[in-house]
């Protein structure tokens, strides 16, 4: 008997220790999930400078990442009535907004998509993890791989995406977009209750390459994935406004679904290395 208290003493010490570190013990259920993640998964996060919860939703994001990794892909989208006025707004943003969430004005913020499908999950961040888990459970039908090249002289980036296919059954019609993603952009920020003149933004959506055609495309281009073909490589340039800081900028591949929109493969690559 008095060995069985000893055990039960020992079993009760070791989880109250337990307790008083719960990042600890949540940091161990992270690592074991990330074991089963297949696909890269693309978080799109709808906020604005002048919305006060949203810093929440951006340190939330940034958790995910330093704890995923290279699996999740973070594009900050200023959108909506919250962005209006904001310097960060672009129309290739205001179009994903007004197809995915034009109603978010109404719902609130912050929200986010992960691989544009499903809903749009707005002021619950407590359960973004388990849609990232979700998502990245898929299994791959493709797989996308990003190189970028950047002349500092002309301020041209020239992005390149290599496509595989993974399943030869796939006949899914594809289409590619790059984005590209600013960080450490210090600017002003509604937090709570105060405003925060230099706040630090990242993962800043500053537009999509094809937005400066004469026919604006925010979408992307199909991919020439043809029957009996595994491998394409498309690419696109892009100049950076001069007050960009290349250095801290990123270029992200989207390979979706063009009928559903429904994201297939995702990657971002620096642009300068």
């Amino acid at each position: 008997m008095a060995r069985t208290k000893k055990y039960m003493m020992a079993a009760w010490t070791a989880l109250a220790m337990t307790a008083c570190n719960e990042i600890d013990l949540d940091d161990r259920l992270i690592d074991t999930e990330l074991k089963d993640l297949q696909q890269t998964v693309l978080m799109e996060e709808f906020t604005g400078q002048n919305c006060p919860n949203c810093p929440a939703g951006a340190q939330t994001a940034h958790s995910l990442q330093e704890l995923f990794g290279r699996k999740v892909v973070v594009v900050g989208i200023h959108a909506g009535g919250f962005a209006a006025g904001s310097e960060f707004q672009t129309e290739a943003g205001t179009a994903y907004w007004n197809h995915f969430y034009a109603d978010g004005d109404g719902i609130g913020y912050p929200a986010a998509m992960f691989n544009r499908g499903g809903k749009v999950s707005t002021g619950y961040q407590s359960e973004w993890r388990s849609l990232v888990i979700e998502g990245g459970l898929v299994a791959p039908t493709h797989s996308l791989t990003l190189q970028a090249q950047y002349d500092p002289l002309t301020r041209e980036v020239r992005a390149e995406a290599t496509v595989g296919k993974r399943s030869e059954a796939d006949g899914t019609p594809t289409k590619l977009l790059f984005m590209l993603t600013e960080s450490k952009i210090v600017n002003y920020q509604i937090n709570g209750s105060k405003f925060e003149p230099e706040y630090e933004h990242n993962h800043v959506l500053r537009g999509a390459i094809g937005d400066r055609d004469a026919n604006p495309n925010f979408w992307g281009d199909d991919v020439a994935l043809t029957a009996g073909e595994d491998v394409a490589v498309q690419s696109a340039a892009y100049r950076l406004d001069d007050a960009w800081k290349a250095e801290n900028m990123q270029v992200v591949g989207v390979l979706y679904d063009a009928q559903t929109y429904r994201v297939l493969a995702a990657d971002e690559v620096a642009i300068v290395k």
